[in-house]
C-alpha cells in the first residue's frame, strides 16, 4: 500500500490555489491545483450531492479525482517498488451512501491508471488522498481497482450521543507488478467517541483496527499481510 511513508526529499516551493463552491445545500464542488517545485503538479475536483428523501432518509454520491503529472528526472523510482514512476498518475473514486435514522450503508468504486500507482508523500507533506478508499491501504497501486462495502452507526439514538462505529471492506485486483496481478483485501474497524460537553467538549477518542492481507504477487512488490491496531486521541484548539 504506497502510502504517505516516503518522501521525495527538501520542499523547494509549493503553489497551491482552489477553492469549494456551495452550489446550493445539497450540491457542492471542489477543484485545487498545486506545483511542488521539481516534483510534480497536480489538480484534484470533487463533487458531492445529496439526494433528500425523507425526514431520515437520504442518498449521498461522492466523486473525488486526482491527476499528479510528474516532473522529468526529478522523482525518484521504484517509489512503488516496482522499478518505475512513470510520467503521470490518475486515481478517481464514486461513494454511494444510503442513510436511514441512525444507519449509513456505503457502497464505492476507486481505479488507479496512468504510468503508475498515485504517489501522494513527494516533498508536499503527504495527505493528498482524498478518495473513497483509502484506510490503512489507500489502494492506489498501478492500474488497481478497488471495490468498498461499508455500514456506520451512530449511537446518539440509542442514548449514546458523540459514539460511532463503522466497518468496512475493500478488495482490490488489477495490480500490475512484476509478479503479476496483484490483489489485497482490508477488513476494517473504527469506534470513535467525541465528548459532548464539560471541559473536555470536542475530545475525540478513536480505536481503529485493520485486517490486511495480499497475495504473492503483491507482497513480493513490498505489501505483506499486517493485522493493526492504533488508538488516536485528538483536541481541537482555537487560537482565536
Amino acid at each position: 500500500m504506497p502510502s504517505s511513508s516516503r518522501d521525495s526529499g527538501e520542499l523547494n516551493s509549493a503553489d497551491v490555489f482552489g477553492g469549494t463552491y456551495q452550489v446550493n445545500e445539497n450540491l457542492s464542488t471542489s477543484l485545487y491545483f498545486s506545483d511542488v517545485e521539481d516534483v510534480y503538479e497536480k489538480k484534484y475536483a470533487n463533487v458531492n450531492y445529496v439526494v433528500p428523501m425523507g425526514s431520515e432518509q437520504a442518498l449521498s454520491l461522492d466523486f473525488n479525482i486526482y491527476k499528479a503529472e510528474y516532473d522529468d528526472e526529478t522523482v525518484p523510482n521504484d517509489f512503488f517498488g516496482d522499478g518505475t514512476l512513470g510520467d503521470d498518475s490518475t486515481i478517481w473514486s464514486l461513494a454511494a451512501k444510503y442513510s436511514t435514522g441512525a444507519h449509513a450503508f456505503i457502497l464505492a468504486h476507486q481505479r488507479v491508471s496512468g504510468d503508475a500507482g498515485y504517489a501522494y508523500d513527494l516533498g508536499d507533506g503527504g495527505s493528498a488522498i482524498w478518495v473513497a478508499n483509502s484506510f490503512y491501504s489507500d489502494f492506489n497501486w498501478k492500474d488497481e481497482r478497488s471495490y468498498q462495502a461499508s455500514y456506520e452507526l451512530d449511537f446518539s439514538t440509542f442514548g449514546a450521543p458523540g459514539l460511532f462505529w463503522k466497518t468496512a471492506y475493500v478488495y482490490g485486483d488489477n495490480i500490475d507488478t512484476a509478479g503479476g496481478e496483484g490483489k489485497e483485501r482490508e477488513f476494517f474497524n473504527q469506534v470513535q467517541y467525541v465528548v459532548q460537553s464539560g471541559p473536555a467538549k470536542d475530545l475525540s477518542l478513536k480505536l481503529r483496527n485493520s485486517i490486511y492481507r495480499s497475495n504473492n504477487a503483491l507482497r513480493d512488490a513490498g505489501s505483506p499481510d499486517l493485522n493493526e491496531i492504533r488508538a488516536f486521541i485528538e483536541y481541537p484548539l482555537s487560537i482565536l
